[in-house]
């Protein structure tokens, strides 16, 4: 089926609807300017937002507009990106923005591979299950509420069959 008249006319007015705030301020090329002109002519729903924007053009322009302080000028200028130049040729800002916290990681790397360097170089002699009761045994003598006796007697059987006595 075709299109009727009036879907037809529906479709060119939301058309025209789209360009009328254009029309109404000049921003039209001549063959849309007719176009427009044509079908404003024959529709008086167009005809209507047409003069509606015409009234609302005419009240901006009468009511004028004020220069905008200079403060707004100041805004603006601190709002626009600076040069990258002018970061770089300032080398305590680049220092201060990635060299310091990279210099602060590495040097936490290097600490802790010296760290771990260190105490991995250091030799440890292995002890025995016994040897190490019979240390914490005599390191436990001055606690307060180790029983000194046994302690006492415990450290030294295990130090005499290791041959250190």
């Amino acid at each position: 089926m075709g299109k009727t008249m009036k879907e037809s006319q529906n479709r060119e007015c939301t058309e025209i609807a789209s360009k009328l705030a254009d029309y109404s301020v000049g921003g039209c090329n001549a063959r849309l300017r007719r176009k427009i002109e044509n079908h404003v002519a024959s529709c008086s729903k167009c005809a209507r937002e047409l003069e509606s924007l015409a009234r609302t053009a005419s009240l901006i322009q009468e009511a004028g507009l004020e220069k905008a302080p200079d403060a707004w000028n100041a805004i603006v200028g601190r709002l626009q990106p600076k040069p990258l130049h002018t970061r770089i040729a300032n080398p305590i800002w680049w220092f201060a923005r990635h060299k310091l916290h990279s210099a602060a990681a590495a040097g936490a790397v290097l600490i802790t591979i010296g760290i771990l360097l260190f105490t991995s170089i250091q030799n440890i002699p292995e002890i025995g299950a016994n040897t190490y009761f019979a240390r914490h045994a005599t390191m436990s003598w001055n606690e307060p509420f180790a029983d000194k006796a046994v302690l006492g007697l415990v450290s030294c059987i295990e130090l005499k069959k290791e041959g250190s006595l």
